[in-house]
């Protein structure tokens, strides 16, 4: 999974009507390499990253990015790891992904991935 957010759960993620790059968004749906903003290519690493990547689009907060996550994870349609072994609780799979939601928002924003929106939030997360 992309590994890096801020905010709180239940916070809105967009930044605008579109938080990841709609190129980015395309690519996902095509491959396992997407293009940033800033000109590079990153490779996607599974099912559980590249559903997160589709749900960036501006539309949803936190806890529904969430609740699609949670979905797919439950279903099996990805995996979400913690010291490298599958989780499969329903009782750990929720904390562990809000951690990691935080974490990969940030690591996304450094990537050049996410729009700025009219705030500068995604701008100001590329920076630090």
């Amino acid at each position: 999974m992309i590994h890096g957010g801020r905010g709180k759960e239940g916070e809105t993620v967009g930044l605008g009507s579109d938080l990841l790059s709609p190129l980015a968004r395309l690519q996902t749906r095509q491959g396992d390499m997407v293009t940033t903003l800033c000109h590079t290519s990153v490779e996607i690493s599974g099912a559980l990253e590249k559903r997160l990547l589709q749900l960036l689009d501006g539309t949803r907060d936190r806890s529904m990015i969430l609740q699609a996550l949670e979905e797919a994870i439950l279903s099996g349609a990805a995996t979400l790891r913690q010291n490298g072994e599958p989780v499969h609780d329903a009782a750990k799979v929720r904390p562990l992904l809000a951690a990691e939601l935080e974490n990969q928002l940030n690591r996304l924003a450094k990537l050049g991935l996410l729009l700025a929106g009219d705030n500068g939030e995604a701008e100001n997360l590329r920076q630090t």
